[in-house]
């Protein structure tokens, strides 16, 4: 079972060094007969080339070909010459046979260009033929690809709008490039937003011929009236490609919508008639008309005026809550009128209701509602009609003026004496 799991392995990929002949010895037969295979592999490179830095794995089998059996074998290790490790083989008492051993060889440091591995195996109780004890296989390191990130000033910024103007938002960063080995990377810049925003990039395409940082900024357009629950996901990417390599870097940044605060008030009916001490009832709505939930707290901005002419007035809500930007609220206003008597009566009242965003006190609204009265008093006085104090006064002059006539005919006027000539 074991033969046929290392010749699967073989047969796998890598690439196979042995020597170019197995000659059996006759010297000693007792002794065994050892020669090295040796595979190689590399993460991310081909079996015969790899990236500086990456770990080679360096899979060795030692094959005894007999006759005699492995007592105890080294394995010495080299890269151009000079020796790297020595391991002792991994083998069992069997008289033939393949044993597997791993070495991992860490190239870090490695100068690009082609490399020797050497593999030698000894045995301590001696070989029949050490000829055929070495193998050695030809390794091409190649240089550190180029490296490149995206590093921003701030993940995170803000875009002021209005409901009648966009915002911009600026994001800043830098690409840093590394590892360039004396060439000159082209670098593609590019942006896009996941909700659908407007966005640029510059510098959008720049060379890089020296290592460093490299500045850039991307500017997004927030359309007017979004919600203050709006965030728009900035993709940033880098392409840079050198002679013989490609590298790509990324990043996201966050755009959020600032919130601001307004409110509009209507009333269909915004005056009323009403006789002299009636009422009158307003029904009001309140819109938000900003883009972030609000609450606004209402009241009568002149009630000490109203209150000093002996009005009554009501709300039917002090405050109303957790509006949505374009939702509305109603609430009413009762006003009712001083009931003194007053012989004919003309007048307006100016009534000023006053709405404020709790979200920012500095935003709130005032609007005036107006109640006229006309009439005398009492209440069920018909204003069309003649007004009847006026009609008492008339006819209490006319009587007043009779009585003194018919007073002057009963009393009469005495003639005076005849004048004669």
């Amino acid at each position: 079972m074991k033969r046929v799991l290392l010749a699967c392995l073989v047969c796998l990929t890598g690439i196979w060094a042995y020597p170019a002949s197995i000659p059996v010895s006759a010297q000693a037969p007792a002794l065994p007969d050892l020669y090295p295979e040796l595979h190689t592999y590399a993460v991310n490179a081909t079996a015969t080339c790899a990236t500086a830095g990456t770990p080679v794995a360096l899979l060795i089998y030692v094959h005894n070909a007999g006759p005699g059996n492995i007592t105890s074998a080294n394995i010495t290790i080299s890269v151009d010459g000079p020796v790297i490790a020595v391991v002792p083989a991994v083998y069992d008492f069997s008289a033939e046979g393949y044993y597997g051993n791993i070495y991992t060889w860490d190239t870090t440091g490695m100068a690009p260009g082609n490399h020797t591995i050497g593999i030698l195996v000894n045995d301590s109780a001696g070989d029949a033929n050490p000829a055929n004890n070495t193998v050695a296989q030809n390794f091409t390191i190649v240089k550190t690809p180029p490296g490149m990130n995206i590093v921003l000033d701030e993940a995170v910024v803000v875009a002021y709008i209005t409901e009648s103007a966009p915002g911009f938002a600026v994001i800043t960063g830098n690409i840093t490039v590394t590892a360039l080995g004396g060439e000159a990377m082209d670098v593609t810049l590019g942006s896009s937003v996941d909700i659908g925003w407007v966005s640029g990039i510059s510098p959008g395409r720049f060379r890089a011929d020296r290592e460093g940082r490299y500045a850039f900024s991307v500017c997004v357009t927030v359309p007017q009236g979004m919600w203050a629950t709006n965030i728009g996901r900035v993709q940033i990417s880098a392409n840079g490609g050198t002679g013989n390599d490609t590298v790509r870097a990324s990043a996201v940044a966050v755009v959020q919508v600032h919130p601001y605060y307004r409110l509009t008030l209507h009333s269909n009916n915004a005056d009323i008639k009403i006789p002299p001490g009636g009422q009158a009832v307003f029904d009001i709505s309140l819109t938000n008309a900003g883009n972030a939930q609000d609450s606004f707290e209402i009241e009568v901005a002149n009630l000490n005026e109203l209150a000093a002419k002996k009005w009554l007035v009501a709300l039917s809500a002090n405050t109303v809550s957790g509006i949505q930007p374009g939702e509305y609220k109603r609430f009413t206003v009762t006003a009712r009128a001083s009931d003194e008597w007053v012989l004919s009566k003309s007048e307006s009242t100016r009534i000023v209701i006053r709405a404020t965003s709790t979200g920012n006190r500095s935003t709130s609204l005032v609007f005036p509602i107006y109640v006229y009265e006309e009439g005398s008093n009492p209440g069920w006085y018909n204003y069309y009609t003649i007004d009847i104090a006026v009609v008492l006064v008339v006819v209490a002059a006319v009587a007043g003026l009779l009585m003194w006539r018919k007073k002057r005919k009963a009393v009469g006027i005495k003639p005076g004496p005849e004048v004669k000539n």
